[in-house]
């Protein structure tokens, strides 16, 4: 981890950057005018689309380092060097709450997008949007080794929101309700998270929609 976030932090940063640049290319060119979907009228309001991409990317995040980030980077070196904390500690947060993170999430989202509803792909793998680069060799090695670190992000990023969150959680809920804080508090979370999860997708997007409105 500290190799990959000093020795490679300034890839991170031209990466994200280049990724938005992607994103307005993307928006402007031609391909912009493609449309996702064959229905005149959206199933939900904006509002109802937003909710639920808000609390399905931002949710684990709001709680923990929307408020305290800043305070991650005040004690670091590189932000003296840079002219001090008040200038630069609150400016490296917006590479997370600004309009990358958006980026690379559409980066993601438009090609899988296109290959269910243009295409008409049934197969929700990564490797089948990588398909019109990659022809049959998507059948093969390389459509697997797209899919399995497809699987590998996943858990890792679910595995991550967890373990910042759920501890997080149980502490709240030990200081507001004097509940005793402990293992057994954060896996009665963790199964509460479990239950309106599985409830929630049950019903489909509708489910997750009413629990994604109701949160935000």
């Amino acid at each position: 981890r500290g190799f990959l976030s000093n020795g490679l932090g300034f890839f991170y940063i031209l990466l994200g950057l280049g990724v938005f640049l992607l994103t307005l290319y993307m928006a402007f060119s031609r391909f912009g005018k493609i449309r996702l979907g064959k229905v005149d009228k959206p199933a939900y309001s904006n509002f109802k689309w937003g909710a639920m991409i808000f609390t399905g990317v931002f949710a684990a995040d709001l709680i923990f380092y929307s408020f305290i980030e800043w305070a991650l980077y005040a004690g670091e070196q590189r932000i003296a060097d840079l002219g001090g904390m008040q200038a630069w500690a609150s400016t490296y947060p917006l590479f997370h709450w600004g309009p990358i993170p958006w980026a690379i999430y559409i980066v993601l989202a438009v090609p899988f997008g296109f290959m269910l509803h243009v295409r008409g792909r049934s197969r929700q793998k990564y490797s089948e949007a990588c398909r019109p680069l990659l022809g049959d060799k998507t059948d093969g090695a390389a459509g697997k080794a797209i899919d399995l670190i497809a699987v590998c992000a996943l858990l890792a990023g679910t595995a991550t929101t967890f373990s910042v969150t759920t501890p997080l959680l149980s502490s709240a809920l030990s200081r507001v309700f004097g509940f005793p804080s402990g293992v057994g508090l954060t896996i009665a979370v963790l199964v509460c998270i479990a239950v309106v999860y599985t409830v929630a997708v049950l019903f489909g997007i509708s489910g997750i929609q009413k629990v994604a409105s109701f949160c935000v």
